[in-house]
């Protein structure tokens, strides 16, 4: 019984590791094991071919990285665009590759989450954050007041 549990566990992280291939992978796997991300999750297989698709298309990029918004990320390499939502595994699971693709400690912050995002050229979801400012006018005759009041208008 344990040894099955134990195989099961072992299965995603095992696939990981064949699908990434970087100098970074382990670490990134290790990570995944320590924390049991993957432990108990609905088809965690599925998850780290999804993550595998994402983060090769992310470190495997040769010169600057083309800026796209993670919304068109998700719905080009995996047909959601919501696949790669802050609330979702699979975001957490990328995060945590992107992060040891930069040599770097998993960000707890969201303006860190967003800047490990931009160094590999993914925004956040532009349209969302210029839809929640439709119509707003602000009163103040500064630079991003003004901005704001001719979008507006």
């Amino acid at each position: 019984m344990r040894a099955a549990r134990d195989a099961s566990r072992e299965r995603p992280l095992q696939l990981a590791a064949e699908l990434v291939t970087a100098t970074w992978t382990s670490q990134w796997i290790a990570g995944l094991r320590r924390t049991g991300l993957l432990t108990n999750r609905e088809d965690p297989e599925r998850t780290i071919r999804d993550a595998a698709a994402v983060l090769r298309a992310l470190t495997d990029a040769q010169g600057a990285p083309l800026a796209q918004s993670r919304v068109e990320l998700d719905a080009r390499l995996l047909g959601d665009a919501h696949a790669l939502d802050r609330d979702r595994l699979l975001h957490q699971v990328v995060l945590r590759g992107l992060a040891a693709a930069a040599g770097i400690p998993i960000p707890d912050g969201t303006r860190e989450r967003e800047q490990l995002w931009a160094n590999h050229g993914i925004e956040p979801d532009l349209l969302s954050r210029t839809c929640l400012v439709w119509r707003v006018r602000v009163g103040t005759g500064e630079p991003a007041g003004r901005r704001l009041s001719d979008a507006a208008t």
